[in-house]
């Protein structure tokens, strides 16, 4: 395995296991330049997309595994029943060949799920052990036809955390990328794909993040002047000619400046003046006029609300923010962004315009000992005479002819632009770039690239600066074609079965950090370090102590894993909290699941606790919730001093918690509202979660059968909706593994507040909500084996008594994390020897990960 990245040509055939996927060489002469970086990437996706064909394998089902399934499974999945959707009484060379189905059915008979226990027949004995052999054989012969791994592609996060790690900044808008895929696994190469949009998407973002960080063109302030001439560049509601925008008379019309600010390099500082004059005129024919001086300078409002922008030297500002008052005879200067297109204002109003308050009559009345009425009433009487006898029946207006911009103001060179070139300047020689394209292409493509294939991207890079003379420009156009390179788009893992030492550091960076090997990685790389157990160990201490980075991967497995993703997908209904309530404290209860992670990772505690934990991790908010909806239950909780921050999360001790109401993940308000509606408890909702985060066990809903959704105006309890369950066998089957899980949970509400009784939100005649109290809650339930299970102490017993299903589904869901892809029938010796150490060290969850990167498995495909 070469140690660095050779310049590889496009395969017009599909990619097979000995031949790896070659970068195109870039076209010179054949299309435009601009099209060079956008098709190379692409290119080189479709390469490394392109099906690949294992050999194919017609060995036909054994005549003894054949019986024996024809013996103890048929009966159940044939024609007549097909539970779970599955046949075998057809078990031909399609299904033999099934990786996916003969790896379910060994691990279904591994677990003792099936045969189920009122099967027709048990399967036990030698019988048993020859129908897993006969399988296990089978699925070893399939698991060494496949390839090594597949290619797995950055997701958005990867993406994004990536450009931050080497550039510095992340990735605007994640929804800009293409999708990643339907698995909640986001990473996993089995369930990734892209097409030709998405190639062209990837082209669009890295364009758009370049043209937002490294600006190429110069930051001296330049002047940019509008006029109303073309009837273009300032725009009027009513009052507005080919010879200004007219305010006055008695209105504030809004008119519309265009921003001289069309892309990222232009955002800063600028200094506006406008281009007016006063005037009077008959008040409906403006264009009959004399130019006057006013008495007072006239102020201009600027409506900032429009644009969300700053005036630096307002004569007054609004509180709100949404209106400055700005002087017309000096500079305005105001803060102008790219996607601000027009500016809007409003004229003065006629009091620009006043009569002068010094006349001997206006003072005289003023001074006068009338009641204040009167007085009132006689100023104002004045102030008319006063003004009709300065202009008769004429009015004063404003007309803004146009405005000049200057700008951007002391704008330093932007810090993407230090990081990349250091001391290299905008006109200095391209060949000074050299060493920077090296550099970068070195930490985009997470390993040395050859020599040869840099020549391609000098060749970019030349090119360009040959017409633009633009050392900065050149780079952009280089790095574009870099960020759409599949060797920057797919974590390289080469063709072998050993990984090589920087496909090593790529693993441990992208599974504990989201993103590139650092420096240290990348040195030990270099050395060939990496495939010593001890190194990475020491490593992967290392980087989860750096927490900026490692808190990364926790909320990226914690959101994966508990699907938390789907938390807030349903507002509450206001009966139970007011909306802007939950607005409030929704970023909290979203937090608590990974920050309990992280105090279980970084304390090196039992991962047991995530069934049941005598703590929390909560803030102030969190914890004020938390005493609401759990009355009989204390939080020994730390002393807030005075000007502390309340929102940093902190572990407290819970205490007189008989029940096991509170701690560990379940109970959570986050896992228990996102297995509502909003409206109503969902019991079936809870349990599937409980049975698929916590024991591991695949649920899918039949296509053919709709989704129950209990609503409490139509039956007083939920149990009545799942009892019907138990009498169709079709149902029960499955059924049976998660619905008293969510029975066991129905005293905690839509929020995660406990109660002792069903409440249903309705509406009042007046549309407000509130809460009808139902039936009691009978949360009585059997665990799948017919263990009794009351409440949510009884599923947690039910599961600690079953810890080694739950741990077993946390190493494997971990394991399929850290390498990118499903868990296979080859990995099965290595899990276990992970839990055999996990169960020998207390379940320490830090160590686990710890065993993880040391494994022999972590440095193969």
């Amino acid at each position: 395995m070469p140690s660095a990245i050779a310049p590889r040509r496009c395969p017009s055939r599909t990619v097979g296991v000995e031949e790896e996927p070659k970068e195109p060489v870039m076209p010179k002469k054949q299309l435009p330049r601009r099209w060079v970086p956008a098709l190379t990437g692409f290119l080189g996706i479709v390469c490394l997309t392109m099906p690949v064909r294992a050999q194919s394998d017609r060995s036909n089902v054994t005549n003894e595994t054949g019986q024996l399934l024809n013996r103890y499974c048929v009966s159940c999945h044939n024609d007549q029943e097909k539970k779970g959707d599955l046949r075998l009484d057809q078990f031909g060379e399609q299904q033999w060949s099934d990786y996916d189905l003969i790896d379910d059915m060994v691990a279904r008979l591994e677990d003792g799920d099936m045969p189920p226990s009122d099967a027709k027949r048990a399967l036990i004995g030698q019988d048993k052990v020859r129908l897993m052999a006969g399988l296990e054989k089978r699925l070893a012969g399939l698991d060494s036809a496949q390839l090594a791994g597949k290619y797995k592609r950055l997701t958005a996060r990867e993406y994004s955390d990536t450009l931050e790690d080497v550039f510095g900044f992340p990735v605007r808008k994640l929804a800009d990328l293409p999708f990643d895929s339907d698995h909640e696994v986001k990473r996993l190469g089995e369930h990734q794909v892209i097409t030709s949009y998405a190639a062209k998407k990837y082209y669009e973002v890295a364009r758009e993040y370049l043209d937002e960080h490294l600006i190429h063109e110069s930051t001296a302030p330049k002047e940019t002047t509008f006029t109303a001439e073309n009837g273009k560049d300032l725009v009027g509601r009513r009052y507005t000619t080919t010879q200004g925008a007219n305010a006055g008379g008695g209105n504030e019309p809004i008119f519309i400046l265009r921003s001289p600010v069309t892309n990222f390099a232009e955002e800063g500082v600028y200094e506006l003046m406008f281009d007016w004059y006063a005037y009077y005129g008959p008040r409906y024919e403006p264009d009959k006029h004399e130019i006057v001086d006013p008495i007072n300078t006239p102020v201009i409002r600027y409506q900032a609300g429009r644009t969300n922008s700053e005036v630096l030297n307002p004569v007054e500002a609004e509180k709100s923010g949404n209106q400055y008052l700005c002087s017309m005879e000096e500079p305005i200067r105001i803060v102008l962004r790219q996607d601000m297109k027009f500016l809007s204002f409003r004229g003065p109003h006629n009091g620009f315009k006043s009569y002068d308050r010094n006349d001997p009559r206006y003072v005289k009345i003023a001074k006068s000992d009338l009641p204040k009425e009167e007085k009132r009433a006689a100023l104002k009487a004045l102030g008319k005479e006063l003004m009709e006898e300065l202009h008769g029946d004429k009015a004063m207006f404003l007309r803004i002819k146009g405005a000049t911009f200057r700008g951007p103001l002391d704008k330093p060179e932007t810090p993407f632009n230090v990081r990349l070139f250091g001391d290299i300047r905008r006109t200095d020689p391209i060949e000074t770039c050299f060493p920077v394209i090296k550099r970068v292409a070195g930490k985009l493509f997470r390993r040395p690239v050859d020599e040869v294939l840099l020549q391609d991207y000098y060749a970019i890079a030349k090119a360009e600066y040959s017409e633009s003379k633009n050392c900065y420009q050149a780079m952009k156009a280089t790095l574009n074609s870099m960020l759409c390179s599949p060797f920057f788009l797919f974590k390289y893992e080469g063709s072998e079965e050993e990984f090589d030492n920087y496909m090593i550091a790529t693993r441990m960076s992208y599974f504990l950090w989201n993103g590139t090997p650092d420096e240290e990685l990348m040195a030990l790389a270099a050395a060939g370090k990496l495939r010593d157990a001890e190194v990475r160990r020491e490593q992967a201490v290392r980087m989860l102590a750096a927490r900026e980075k490692s808190d990364r991967f926790v909320a990226n497995f914690t959101d994966q894993w508990l699907g938390l993703h789907k938390f807030g997908q349903y507002t509450p209904n206001e009966a139970y909290i007011r909306t802007v309530s939950f607005k409030g404290l929704k970023p909290h209860l979203e937090r608590e699941p990974s920050e309990f992670f992280r105090e279980i990772l970084h304390g090196n505690l039992s991962a047991l606790n995530f069934i049941h934990s005598d703590f929390i991790v909560a803030n102030q908010p969190l914890l004020s919730h938390y005493q609401k909806g759990s009355k009989g239950i204390r939080f020994h909780s730390p002393k807030w001093e005075k000007n502390e921050d309340r929102t940093v999360f902190r572990r407290m001790k819970v205490t007189e918690d008989a029940n096991m109401i509170r701690g560990g993940l379940m109970t959570m308000p986050a896992i228990m509202s996102l297995t509502t509606d909003g409206e109503n408890t969902q019991p079936i909702l809870r349990g599937v979660w409980i049975a698929r985060r916590m024991l591991g066990i695949e649920i899918e809903a039949p296509a053919t059968v709709p989704a129950i959704e209990v609503n409490l105006e139509n039956v007083s309890k939920p149990r009545e909706i799942l009892e019907k369950h138990k009498t169709d066998p079709s149902c029960y089957a499955c059924h049976v593994k998660f619905d008293d899980f969510g029975l066991a949970m129905e005293n905690y509400n839509v929020i995660g507040q406990w109660k002792t009784d069903y409440v249903h939100p309705v509406q009042d005649e007046k549309g407000r909500f509130a809460l009808v109290t139902k039936d009691p809650i009978d949360s009585a339930a059997e665990a799948p084996d017919g263990t009794p299970m009351p409440g949510p102490k009884g599923v947690k017993e039910y599961l600690m008594a079953n810890k080694d299903k739950v741990m077993r589904n946390l190493v494997e869901r971990l394991y399929a994390y850290s390498m990118g892809r499903e868990v296979r029938y080859r990995d099965r010796e290595q899990i276990k020897d992970l839990l055999r150490g996990m169960k020998n060290n207390d379940y320490k969850l830090r160590d686990l990960v710890l065993d993880l990167v040391a494994s022999e498995s972590f440095v193969r495909r």
